[in-house]
């Protein structure tokens, strides 16, 4: 264990003490704080871990997935699919056609005589209508002519359309990208929980196992290490209560070249993306971790087969998200999942049957779920 590992640790033990010192709040909601890039912090955690806002967010979601912190659900917030995720954007009403967000809303006008419908600018002469067709004036609405509908009309391209769309402009970097590529970040209110309690009176971390290395620090999602425990007590408690359980494997297809075109940096920043958007679909009963350095793994509890074959897919799709720079080749993602059935023996056999379900996908050509369908 190395000493920054014992110095988060303590910090976080500090963290569960302070919130069960008498008289002291039990509870850490979020503030609204500007110079954090998801618009929030937790006053206390920043102080105790001494992060700048925001970033003490992961340590806390760490206690709760450790059992001594209890999540509740706060507010949704999006952020800007760059890679400072930053909480500045300005949603905007846009051009169907050509995305300029320089539209008017406007009446659009029937001219009974000559059957000529166009926006009402294109009518108006002065202080009258004037029809641009056939040039007759309109005096009388219901007699000369009808309202039929109220639609947008683009200054920048002239298209008229029925509704704008939406779309995002980061008002960090400036970046402009359509609204279902955001990335949402869920927000959560954390009550210290009773095994955290238990902590707090200890004045030490439960278990052998330091909190700090559970999580893999390159992509902030658990070890492997982390992932056997986990998957073995998800296994046994399938069994036992008869529940349902799915494994997700996936990885970005030839990353390798990716890295050699543009780089590391930027091969790992996308493999922290692609991580990032994995953890955002995950309940808080499921677990992210890290295998072989670029393969993600995946547990989704109580989830049988055609759940696990809607999450892989949506993930699978939800990689695009990440191909926000021109400069750069796109990426694709390989993805293999398996759900529990009475011939998986154990958490190794759950586990080896998700990843040949990845080696077929990767045999397919990439940017492929497998299996296609439960046998």
């Amino acid at each position: 264990m190395t000493d920054l590992d014992n110095i988060t640790s303590d910090r976080r033990v500090v963290l569960l003490q302070r919130l069960t010192t008498p008289g002291a709040i039990d509870t850490l909601e979020p503030v609204s704080n500007l110079a954090s890039s998801i618009g929030y912090c937790y006053e206390l955690a920043q102080e105790v871990f001494e992060t700048r806002p925001g970033d003490e967010v992961k340590h806390l979601d760490l206690l709760a997935d450790l059992g001594y912190l209890e999540k509740q659900f706060f507010d949704k917030i999006h952020l800007c699919v760059c890679e400072r995720r930053q909480f500045a954007i300005n949603f905007r009403e846009v051009c169907v056609n050509c995305r300029s967000s320089n539209i008017v809303e406007t009446d659009m006008i029937h001219h009974y005589s000559c059957g000529y419908t166009g926006a009402e600018p294109e009518f108006q002469d002065g202080i009258r209508y004037l029809c641009p067709k056939c040039d007759v004036e309109l005096k009388h609405i219901g007699v000369d002519y009808e309202k039929v509908s109220t639609d947008y009309v683009c200054g920048a391209c002239a298209h008229v359309f029925t509704e704008p769309e939406i779309d995002c402009q980061c008002l960090a970097c400036i970046q402009q990208f359509g609204v279902e590529r955001a990335f949402v970040r869920t927000l959560y209110i954390y009550r210290i929980s009773a095994k955290g309690i238990l902590v707090a009176s200890r004045g030490t971390m439960e278990g052998d196992i330091a909190a700090g290395s559970l999580i893999d620090p390159e992509l902030n999602v658990y070890s492997f290490d982390y992932f056997e425990e986990r998957l073995a007590q998800e296994f046994a408690g399938a069994l036992r209560y008869d529940r349902s359980l799915s494994i997700v494997i996936a990885e970005i297809d030839r990353l390798d070249e990716f890295e050699v075109e543009h780089g590391r940096q930027a091969s790992a920043r996308k493999l922290r993306d692609f991580a990032g958007i994995a953890k955002e679909s995950l309940r808080d009963s499921d677990a992210a971790a890290v295998f072989d350095q670029t393969i993600l793994t995946l547990i989704l509890t109580d989830t049988p087969f055609e759940g696990a074959s809607i999450f892989a897919n949506r993930l699978r799709e939800h990689v695009d998200r990440l191909n926000d720079n021109p400069e750069e080749r796109n990426i694709t993602a390989s993805i293999g999942f398996t759900s529990l059935t009475t011939e998986i023996t154990g958490p190794q056999s759950i586990f080896d049957n998700a990843m040949d379900h990845l080696r077929e996908a990767r045999l397919a050509g990439g940017d492929t779920v497998r299996p296609l369908s439960r046998n």
